[in-house]
């Protein structure tokens, strides 16, 4: 009886081995072109967005710097074709292109006041970094 149980493990433990190496085979070699397109497809491009920046009003809630939402454009291996435009630019600079050229949503600092406490407010760079001021 001992035997038999050994002789009945032993053939699932195959069995179930050799279903597992036809998986593998199924995967990397059969279906090998699928999951490699499938990969490619996933692919994407890390990039890293700033932290949003609140308004700055003066004591009678003037808004002296806010953010307005603007788009930049850019092409996988090209890097940026247009930054920080409008919806209807992006679009049009994109074109029929969508898979090889994207369009990512992006913040504009402007200042309505323009130099009023310019040294105080201070400015951001092209990327929406702080320069200076607050």
């Amino acid at each position: 009886m001992e035997k038999r149980r050994i002789s009945v493990l032993i053939t699932f433990l195959m069995i179930l081995f050799l279903l597992l190496c036809f998986r593998l085979f199924d995967l990397q070699i059969i279906h090998y072109q699928f999951y490699q397109k499938k990969s490619l497809e996933q692919h994407k491009r890390i990039i890293h967005l700033a932290a949003q920046r609140g308004d700055i009003f003066d004591r009678n809630e003037n808004i002296l710097a806010t953010s307005l939402d603007t788009y930049s454009v850019y092409e996988y291996r090209h890097g940026w074709l247009g930054r920080k435009l409008s919806l209807a630019q992006a679009q049009k600079l994109q074109g029929n292109n969508r898979k090889q050229i994207n369009i990512l949503k992006e913040k504009k600092r402007v200042y309505p006041k323009s130099t009023l406490a310019s040294q105080l407010i201070g400015f951001v760079g092209m990327d929406n970094e702080g320069l200076s001021g607050i």
